[in-house]
């Protein structure tokens, strides 16, 4: 078997062979010259091979680029390869743009993808009510165990107009909806 896998900082050219449940294979990687000179024409200098096979496995497109050095002007090569290593894709920083979040660091855009801030996950506070939350609000919800459900749950138990410090604090401290109701149960209502 033998193949070839284009991506705009390279190509894989693959071979190998597969029979009876099982393959093997090799591959060769080719770094692109035309890549590498529309990275070093944005300043950000020409990535080596490491860093170039980095990219073309994470498939990056200069297109990424530009929409990284949005939020960094400095961006270099080796802070386009931390970003795409931590699963930072385009899709994810359109998405979080999308939600009304325009990053402003690679670092915090790595921070939030490292603490499980989805888009899914943003859609969901929002939907909860909690609108333009920071970034570090959004990291210290996912870090605490603050998710969508719980959100809600505790919207359905009657706590409408809490901020996220206050779901925080009561998901610290293990209160749930089935506390919330036993309490009420024994005649602690309101609290």
């Amino acid at each position: 078997v033998s193949f070839r896998i284009q991506r705009e900082p390279g190509s894989f050219d693959c071979t190998g062979s597969a029979g009876e449940g099982a393959g093997a294979g090799q591959y060769h990687y080719e770094p692109s010259v035309k890549f590498d000179e529309a990275l070093a024409s944005r300043g950000m200098g020409r990535p080596n091979f490491q860093q170039s096979l980095e990219l073309a496995i994470a498939g990056t497109t200069p297109g990424f680029v530009d929409q990284l050095r949005a939020t960094s002007q400095h961006a270099t090569v080796g802070d386009v390869v931390r970003v795409v290593q931590h699963g930072v894709n385009p899709r994810y920083v359109t998405d979080l743009a999308a939600l009304g979040y325009r990053i402003s660091s690679l670092d915090e855009l790595v921070r939030l993808r490292d603490h499980g801030v989805s888009a899914d996950f943003v859609r969901a506070v929002q939907a909860a009510g909690h609108r333009n939350l920071s970034a570090g609000d959004l990291v210290r919800l996912a870090d605490h165990g603050v998710r969508e459900k719980y959100i809600a749950d505790m919207r359905a138990a009657g706590y409408t107009n809490v901020t996220a410090d206050q779901l925080v604090t009561l998901r610290d401290h293990g209160v749930t909806p089935r506390y919330i109701g036993d309490l009420a149960a024994a005649g602690y209502k309101n609290l």
